[in-house]
Formats: C-alpha cells, sequence, structure tokens
C-alpha cells in the first residue's frame, strides 16, 4: 500500500490483511472499497463482483453471496474459469446452510453446462472442480461409487495427458478436496504422492486447509493439527473464507482433543466472530457455538 497506493491490488491486499487479523467486516468493507477505483477499467466489473462475493462469504451473509456468485457468473458467461468458480463457490455455500438439495442441483448443472463453457480451465487441476460436483452427486444419490470412480479415473487420466499440472495436485482434486468420510480420507492418505506437501502448490492457494480436514476425518490429529494450523495462519482468510474458517472449527476440536481449552476456545471464537450471526444459520459456527458453550469459554 505504502509504495503503491493507487494499485487495486494494493487495496485488496491490506483487506486480506485485515480480515486475517480478525478486524470488523466494516474495516475490510472498506479497504475493498478503496480498491474498486484502481482496478483497470476493462476488469473493473469483475474484479468488484469478486470482492463483494468474498466480503458476503466472510460476513455470513450466504444468501446475499449466492446473488454475488450468480451476478459474478453473469458478468463472465463466456469465461470458463470463472463458471467453475462460481459453481464451486455455490456448492459450498449451499453445504455450509444446510441445503444440500440445492448443492446437487448447482452439481448437475454444473456438468450440463460443461459443453457451453468449453473445456476446463487450464494449468491447474484444483481449478476444475469436476471431482467435487462428482462427489455431490453421490451425496444425492443421483451416481453410484462404481461411476464415481469411473468418471474421476476419466478426469485424472485427461489432467495426466495435459502435463500441466503437478501430480501431486491432481492426487489433491481427486482425492483429497471431495473426500467427506473417515474410509475416503484414509483412501486418500494412502494414494498421497510420497514427499509431497502443499507448499508445493502455495501460488494456488491455501492447499494446507485440505490437507487438515483430510487427516481430521481420517483421525490423524497430529498431522491435523500441524496442516490446520499452518493453513489458519496463512494470511488468505478473504481469499477463499468457507474452506478458511472450516478449518478453524477442526483446528478448534482438535485443540479440545489436546485438552488445550484457551486455544480451542480461540479457535471456535473466530468462527463466531465471522459466522455467529450468519443468515441463513451456518453450520460450521453451530457446531463451534456448541463447543464454546460446552467448554465455557470467555465471552466474545
Amino acid at each position: 500500500m505504502a509504495r503503491s497506493p493507487r494499485s487495486g491490488s494494493g487495496h485488496r491486499c491490506l483487506a486480506m490483511g485485515l480480515a486475517s487479523l480478525g478486524e470488523p467486516i466494516e474495516s475490510v468493507a472498506t479497504a475493498l472499497a478503496g480498491a474498486a477505483p484502481h482496478y483497470p477499467q476493462r476488469r473493473r466489473t469483475g474484479a468488484t463482483l469478486e470482492d463483494e462475493l468474498r466480503l458476503k462469504l466472510l460476513a455470513g451473509a450466504f444468501d446475499e453471496a449466492e446473488q454475488a456468485a450468480k451476478a459474478l457468473a453473469a458478468h463472465h458467461s463466456e469465461n470458463a474459469k470463472t463458471q467453475w468458480l462460481v459453481a464451486r463457490q455455490l456448492v459450498a455455500i449451499h453445504y455450509e446452510t444446510s441445503r444440500p438439495g440445492k448443492a446437487a442441483q448447482i452439481a448437475q448443472q454444473f456438468f450440463e453446462s460443461q459443453n457451453l463453457w468449453g473445456t476446463p480451465p487450464s494449468g491447474h487441476a484444483l481449478w476444475d472442480s469436476t471431482p467435487q460436483m462428482l462427489r455431490t452427486l453421490l451425496a444425492a444419490g443421483d451416481i453410484d461409487a462404481k461411476q464415481l470412480d469411473e468418471r474421476r479415473g476419466e478426469w485424472i487420466a485427461r489432467w495426466g495427458r495435459r502435463g500441466t499440472a503437478h501430480q501431486g495436485e491432481i492426487w489433491l482434486g481427486a482425492y483429497g478436496v471431495p473426500a467427506r468420510t473417515a474410509a475416503e480420507a484414509k483412501q486418500a492418505i494412502e494414494l498421497r504422492p510420497p514427499d509431497f506437501e502443499p507448499i508445493q502448490l502455495f501460488r494456488i492457494g491455501n492447499v494446507a486447509t485440505h490437507f487438515g480436514q483430510l487427516y481430521f476425518l481420517a483421525g490423524d490429529l497430529d498431522q491435523a493439527h500441524k496442516y490446520l494450523l499452518d493453513g489458519t495462519s496463512q494470511c488468505r482468510l478473504l481469499y477463499d473464507p468457507i474452506p478458511h474458517l472450516q478449518a478453524y472449527e477442526l483446528l478448534g476440536r482438535v485443540y479440545e482433543a489436546r485438552k488445550e481449552t484457551e486455544q480451542a476456545c480461540r479457535s471456535y471464537a473466530t468462527v463466531l466472530g465471522r459466522w455467529g450471526q450468519a443468515t441463513p444459520r451456518s453450520v460450521t459456527a453451530t457446531r463451534a457455538r456448541k463447543r464454546f458453550q460446552a467448554l465455557h469459554c470467555p465471552p466474545l
């Protein structure tokens, strides 16, 4: 900011820092508002819509976030990367607000629209939401486990042929991120490429939170603690609020298991500070509040 006060990216970085430090949503919003006039004219509307989506997700205004996501998709109607990003965010919103039926609808629309959007985003397999959408259809009963395995195998082969993605990234996208049960998490860990660590994908996003969730599901709390602490320590809360705040709630449960009550309370308080008054209600915040009260944590 000091070196580039007229840079939109500088204001956005300030907003990300404020969000990660736990500053009020109003302060984060002010920083983002300062960014808008400095975005290049040709991408100003889209960048502002991205900021609005992230801000609404951070604030737990999930219905408004859904509308912002749809507005972003409409603005970039021919941009495949944006369409895939929005579909993933909408599924995450619906799961976080306990609406799995709507998540399944988005997944169905995702596959129905692929021919209109063109090929999946190039470069990074983690930007391709196909395995997550397949897992959503499995949860809804729209496909069975055999179909999931077959279509996931096709996805892995397709990305392998491209040669643009790290093998660890393909593994994480195919098995790690979509895992929702202990059995799926353990299978994913068994298939993890040797010596593959989140730092190798640092430029793509907060990969450590995905690792943390995976090991938490598998019951390996020491590894979960390592990766969740890494993920929540990164200055990326505003970049992708849903998995980041979910990671804080999981970290609280890990601290509880380790009998580290003060740290558990702090983790749960982070979730409640952002999503305690979410609309619709956040399932993550509901769990965090229950544990926060059971531990007799200090008032927020």
